[in-house]
């Protein structure tokens, strides 16, 4: 079993040879006015596992998540990455306990995993929500199976709203408002005053088009950003930029867990710098494309006996620089003897550390 809070998604097993799995289908090829059917049990009052249906059509795409308002206690973390513009609107019936079913087409395969936004919002009961059976969903779930934590991609930039005077003359895109050191988006050479108009292939239109599209792919993967730079002055040039990404630091309240052991080296267990709480002002005292954030550190290891804590950097091994948790387990896996780490704090003190085996 995994849960994984930011995409609202949890994966159970269930110990029975005899059910027939749904098939999924395409919730990308989905098309408004489609007709669907969402399968759930309201107000959880099925007893006899058959579910009831309500029908109705695809009413939008890429929507987002409702906001809760900002008094309101959110138990469940929020925001998901569905507060982004990822969901299938529909105005079929969605009552409470209709949230973790299926939303099918004609076909009867499952395009869409109904949410419970519509129910908790309140405000208007025409329009559902669903996550939809996409490639990024696949990629979540499979993880999940896997009992795995799923991981989302960074790319190291804040942006802000083109200005509607550039939008009503056609432009389109996020512009780069700051470019964090030493991140993906700074090793590509993305610059402040710049505008993303497409992540790969796919345009931009608001702020968080860009946020959904870079946290939709996995860590270790490449991206073409292409930008217009110098549109506000007149002398407008266009560039395709690339990056790798790193990971995403998730601010959520309830985390993510999972039941496949994670990697650790001599008790300490290393993440992408990026993937720090502390991130921001980490990048302004060391490189974190060349350092690791130390998660975890189990008690009386070999890493806590070499006074290695919890919320440290790992900015050298054995004289190496090394930017990436793979990197680093492939780099001491083979290691029997003492092995020096280069240990950083986000307030750039130095100092070396010893982990004997």
């Amino acid at each position: 079993m995994a849960v994984d809070p930011w995409y609202d998604l949890a994966v159970l097993k269930i110990d029975a040879s005899d059910l027939l799995p749904i098939k999924f289908g395409d919730g990308q090829r989905a098309k408004k006015g489609q007709i669907v059917v969402a399968l759930g049990n309201p107000y959880s009052v099925a007893r006899d596992a058959k579910a009831s249906a309500s029908w109705g059509i695809v009413s939008n795409l890429n929507r987002h998540a409702p906001r809760v308002p900002r008094a309101a206690p959110e138990p469940q973390g929020r925001p998901t990455l569905h507060h982004f513009g990822t969901l299938i609107q529909t105005d079929a019936r969605l009552n409470i306990g209709y949230s973790g079913g299926a939303l099918i087409n004609l076909q009867g395969e499952m395009i869409g995993l109904t949410t419970s936004y519509a129910a908790r919002a309140g405000s208007d009961k025409a329009a559902g929500f669903a996550i939809p059976i996409d490639e990024n969903l696949r990629r979540v779930v499979e993880l999940l199976k896997q009992g795995r934590k799923p991981e989302y991609g960074f790319l190291g930039v804040e942006t802000e709203q083109l200005t509607a005077d550039l939008r009503r003359t056609g432009q389109h895109g996020a512009v780069v408002r700051r470019v964090f050191p030493g991140t993906p988006a700074d090793r590509a050479g993305l610059k402040a005053g710049d505008l993303i108009t497409h992540i790969d292939d796919q345009q931009l239109f608001v702020t968080d088009d860009m946020i959904r599209l870079i946290a939709a792919r996995s860590p270790d993967m490449p991206v073409v950003i292409s930008v217009l730079r110098g549109y506000q002055s007149g002398r407008t040039t266009s560039r395709q930029l690339s990056a790798v990404l790193t990971k995403r630091f998730l601010r959520i309240v309830r985390p993510q867990y999972g039941t496949a052991p994670e990697p650790t080296w001599r008790g300490m267990r290393v993440d992408y710098a990026t993937a720090s709480p502390d991130f921001a002002a980490l990048a302004a005292t060391f490189d974190p494309a060349n350092s690791l954030f130390v998660v975890d550190v189990a008690k009386e290891s070999a890493a806590w006996n070499a006074g290695i804590r919890a919320g440290g950097y790992v900015t050298r091994v054995a004289g190496e620089n090394v930017g990436d948790p793979r990197s680093f387990y492939a780099l001491v896996a083979d290691k029997e003897t003492d092995v020096v780490l280069e240990m950083s704090t986000a307030q750039g003190s130095t100092r070396e550390r010893t982990v004997s085996p």
